[in-house]
């Protein structure tokens, strides 16, 4: 009897790939993803800047909160102060 090594070596991962996708689908992903969110709200740009990042750090509650997150992962939102220099 012969037998086609590579039919079976087929078949095996096949069915080994057909048996482990429930087990990959149910991998959790990451809690929450790090945001950094680089910002000035002092130095010479202070007025333009303090009023916009305000609003983007409520953007991102309203995101983590009402919306559940981003595919249900939360965004931790870590503001950098730049002070508008390089």
């Amino acid at each position: 009897m012969l037998i086609n090594i590579k039919a079976t070596a087929f078949a095996l991962t096949t069915a080994a790939g057909i048996l482990a996708a429930p087990i990959t689908a149910t991998i959790a992903y990451a809690a929450e993803q790090l945001v950094a969110l680089p910002t000035y709200r002092v130095g010479p740009y202070a007025s333009a800047g303090a009023p916009w990042f305000a609003g983007e750090l409520d953007y991102y509650k309203y995101v983590n909160d009402v919306e559940g997150g981003v595919n249900g992962v939360k965004l931790n939102v870590k503001e950098y102060e730049t002070e508008w220099n390089p």
